[in-house]
């Protein structure tokens, strides 16, 4: 957006500038310049991007200065990234953001935006021309041309973050235009994006006038590059309004006159690496605990300082505590009330005696707004003549705008019932709905946002929720859902209209019509029917069979419809000179362990003579796990494991099988609809869950480090002759990535994944020695939507 232009633009004419100038644009006219897109706007929507970018730019292209106009909150992906460029010698300088003085956008941090923030970079902010800082507190009558508005000035502070920020010139920045009718040229330039490259510039310019004096500074030393020109860019800065402008606002022509000599060089400090920490979680992770290793404790405490500092940004109610560095009771129950923290944060704040004292202090306050949160509960039996209540409670009047019934009970879905913010303020804010006594209920939340994007989640008496806004809890006949109605969980959202649809329990069995051993001949018709008799007959004769395991929460017909009835696919196992059955075996995945799973299937394939045929497996999700155990001992076989769990996944483990559920159930919605019958079969394994407290192994069988693994890992390693891995990286398209999800940093500690599992345990790295097609796209395909994607269906074909 005009950037590039002011670092390093070429000679102008005066007819491309409507007379105006006539001579060298940019600061630095022959550096050269590469550009890296990894947003569609100036917010970094994308920390892995983002963090990825950067590493490209400091290894592939060996930059010396790299300038980001754009800013967002932080992730420990950016933290690393950033701690890396510096000890590589490389300079960052990024945007402090800017923020506004009236209108929507007042919600946005006034404070420095990452990754300008951090110590290690070199963060700046605006000054006008006058020499005072870009803010209309100094600057209320000002002439504005920027493409930004009147409003927009730039953000600055805490105090302790400024020691690293310095100041250039902004609004009416001369750079390349828009407008063709305007001229090509014009002093549009507006905000700390047009700052930016300036310092950028400078730096650049400063490094290249010294290079002779800097080039042995490799290896250990490299970071002295980035010290050498930040000092001297800082010490001959216009020192004026510290606090807006921190060292001061760019002479980027003094800077020149200074010369990295050895005894200069030796003066140099090196910067602390940038950290998140404050010491806030330390005691709280051993009350809170979800896991055994110090190492994993290390991680969540770095992931809790992280989404703490995400929430104190762009929560507009928690502004009045952005400079505390401690953390008190009353900021731990403002970000427990806040619409922007996940659970876990929540949960691990709610473990402090503080916190619990001062909610009891509190609760005599009928107008304290506060969310429920229920721990496992063992629920009292109703009595089958009373009537129970759903009641969904808020802070806002409601409006029910219908209640549909299903008609046939057997389909699990008792109805939905749809509400939405009331304009009549007399209206009551609770509403009720009785229902029979005699069943158990789960209730499937849709939020539906005011862009119309959907957002699922499940909700039991006891099942401890990700979601933020509202919890249910169980009491005496009733069922509450309070809900912070209207209250997005960032600043791009906001919930409009709340669904709730009411399950009653089914049977797992509902997840299928076909059990066990099933068959289809794709070049027939497509249907799959239970293998019988005559099909056995058929199946040992046949010399290339291809094999089909599915994975959780699904069906062989299921997770594979969209592969076997692909052209392409058809085509290569028609010409491959596969036999024309294909096997697959329908099993039951949550309740029942992988274990248990390989010796119904065993007994299945036994006497098919499989073990001599040429055997291709192809797997998906935890399908390539049983297939690993159940076909590692066979000698012609070739597996195809697509987004395999094979060093586990954080979702199977017991602390998020909520997050887990909420996943695949948006993803299957995405996929399939309200029809799919993997709905009817999630209640059930709830309240087994919850309330009867039977272990989900099938699913728990998955969790990093869990035995199972251990096992499998070390009896079937991968094997470039036998395994071939095919993982992606999900990137939602848009907004819908707001700064970095807070799902990523929660639950997949800011790993790339599919939603479901880490690429890097699909691509099983550090493990074994597969074949490893690597899938790294920007769409919006995912864990369940896997084999819908034409260049994944592509590598499968060319590997059969």
């Amino acid at each position: 957006h005009g950037t590039i232009s002011i670092l390093a633009g070429g000679k102008l004419n005066k007819s491309q500038t409507r007379s105006n100038y006539k001579g060298y644009m940019g600061a630095f006219p022959w550096a050269q310049v590469a550009t890296l897109r990894i947003s569609d706007t100036v917010v970094i929507l994308s920390g892995k991007k983002f963090a990825k970018a950067l590493r490209y730019a400091v290894d592939e292209l060996e930059a010396d200065v790299v300038t980001m106009s754009m800013a967002g909150t932080p992730t420990m992906r950016m933290l690393d990234a950033i701690n890396y460029a510096y000890e590589k010698g490389v300079l960052v300088v990024s945007a402090g953001g800017n923020s506004w003085h009236k209108g929507f956008e007042t919600v946005l941090s006034e404070d420095l935006m990452y990754p300008a923030r951090f110590h290690r970079v070199l963060g700046v902010t605006g000054a006008t021309y006058d020499d005072t800082p870009y803010l209309i507190s100094y600057n209320e009558d000002w002439k504005t041309r920027n493409e930004g508005d009147e409003d927009m000035q730039t953000c600055y502070g805490p105090e302790e973050a400024m020691k690293s920020v310095m100041a250039a010139y902004t609004p009416n920045v001369f750079w390349a235009g828009k407008k063709a009718d305007e001229g090509l040229f014009g002093l549009t330039g507006g905000g700390t994006s047009s700052a930016t490259p300036q310092v950028a510039a400078a730096a650049a310019l400063w490094l290249h006038y010294n290079k002779s004096e800097l080039d042995h500074l490799n290896g250990e030393d490299a970071w002295k590059k980035v010290e050498a020109v930040r000092k001297a860019l800082f010490d001959t800065a216009y020192k004026v309004h510290e606090d807006v402008l921190g060292n001061g606002i760019l002479r980027a022509k003094d800077a020149l006159d200074i010369k990295p000599t050895q005894k200069y060089l030796n003066e140099l400090k090196k910067t602390p690496a940038d950290t998140l920490e404050k010491g806030w979680f330390s005691n709280l992770i051993g009350m809170f605990d979800p896991f055994n290793s110090n190492e994993r404790k290390r991680k969540l405490s770095s992931m809790l300082h992280t989404e703490a500092q995400q929430v104190l940004m762009v929560d507009p109610d928690l502004r009045h505590f952005k400079n505390k560095s401690k953390l008190s009771a009353k900021l731990k129950l403002a970000i427990i009330k806040s619409p922007y923290a996940s659970n876990t944060l929540k949960e691990v704040l709610s473990a402090d005696k503080e916190v619990i004292n001062l909610i009891a202090k509190k609760s005599t306050n009928r107008n304290l707004d506060l969310p429920i949160y229920c721990k496992r509960v063992k629920l009292t039996k109703k009595k089958r003549n009373d009537k129970h209540t759903l009641l969904i409670s808020s802070s806002q009047p409601l409006e029910a705008l219908s209640f549909k019934r299903k008609k046939k009970a057997d389909e699990g879905i008792v109805g939905t019932l749809k509400i939405k913010k009331a304009n009549n303020r007399n209206l009551d804010s609770n509403i009720n709905l009785r229902l029979p006594s005699d069943e158990d209920y789960v209730y499937l939340v849709c939020e539906t946002d005011e862009r119309g994007r959907k957002h699922y989640s499940w909700n039991y008496p006891g099942l401890k929720k990700l979601k933020s806004d509202r919890n249910l809890i169980s009491q005496k006949q009733a069922d509450i859902i309070e809900f912070r109605y209207g209250e997005g969980r960032n600043i791009f959202k906001r919930i409009k209209q709340l669904a709730i649809t009411i399950f009653r329990l089914v049977k797992e069995e509902a997840l299928s019509d076909l059990k066990g051993l099933v068959y289809c001949e794709p070049m027939k018709e497509l249907g799959w029917k239970a293998v019988d008799t005559d099909v056995r007959n058929r199946i040992k004769k046949q010399r290339k069979t291809l094999y089909l395991s599915h994975g959780i929460l699904s069906s062989t017909e299921n997770a594979f419809g969209d592969l076997i009835s692909n052209k392409a696919f058809l085509t290569s196992f028609k010409s491959s000179g596969y036999d024309p059955i294909i096997l697959g075996f329908n099993m039951p995945t949550v309740r029942t362990s992988i274990s248990e799973n390989i010796d119904s299937i065993r007994g299945s394939l036994s006497r098919l003579n499989l073990q001599n045929q040429e055997l291709t497996v192809i797997g998906h999700s935890r399908g390539c796990l049983v297939a690993r155990q159940l076909f590692g001992r066979y000698k012609n076989v070739r597996m195809i494991l697509n987004a395999g769990p094979h060093l586990g996944t954080p979702l199977a483990h017991e602390n998020f099988i909520p997050e887990f559920l909420d996943s695949i159930t948006g993803m299957i919605l995405s996929v399939a609809g309200m029809t799919s019958p993997v709905l009817k079969a999630i209640p059930g394994i709830i309240i087994d869950y919850v309330r009867r407290g039977i272990a989900l192994e099938g699913l728990t069988d998955m969790a990093e480090g869990s035995s199972f693994l251990a096992k499998l890992n070390k009896a079937y390693p991968m094997e470039s002759t036998k395994h071939t891995v095919i993982g992606l990286n999900f990137t939602a398209s848009g907004i819908n990535k707001f700064i970095d999800n807070v799902w990523d940093s929660t639950i997949f500690r800011d790993e790339d994944n599919d939603i479901a599992v880490p690429f890097n345990s699909a691509m099983s790295i550090g493990e074994g020695d597969p074949q490893r097609i690597y899938t790294y796209m920007d769409t919006d395909t995912h864990h369940i939507s896997f084999f819908e994607d034409d260049a994944i269906v592509k590598d499968i074909t060319e590997l059969l």
